[in-house]
């Protein structure tokens, strides 16, 4: 059985333009994406954060916790409406 790759290296080969490891980090967050738009009762939840996940990984810099305070927005966003 194949070695599961790292979620850095997926999101490496991403950044290069790999669409395959693209698709592997958003499978990766499926589940929690998932139970988050069930607490929410939506799919555009889901959809958004999907789609989070996507800029996320594109933009994605080792070491640092810049996209913290923009999934926390999301939440607190969809908490209002």
């Amino acid at each position: 059985m194949a070695k599961k790759p790292k979620l850095k290296e997926l999101i490496s080969k991403a950044q290069s333009g790999d669409k395959d490891a693209l698709n592997q980090v958003v499978e990766r967050f499926k589940p929690i994406v998932k139970k988050y738009a069930r607490r929410f009762g939506s799919e555009d939840v889901c959809s958004e954060i999907v789609e989070w996940i996507i800029k996320a990984t594109m933009r994605y810099k080792d070491k640092t916790t810049w996209g913290r305070e923009e999934l926390k927005n999301i939440f607190t966003n969809r908490k209002k409406q």
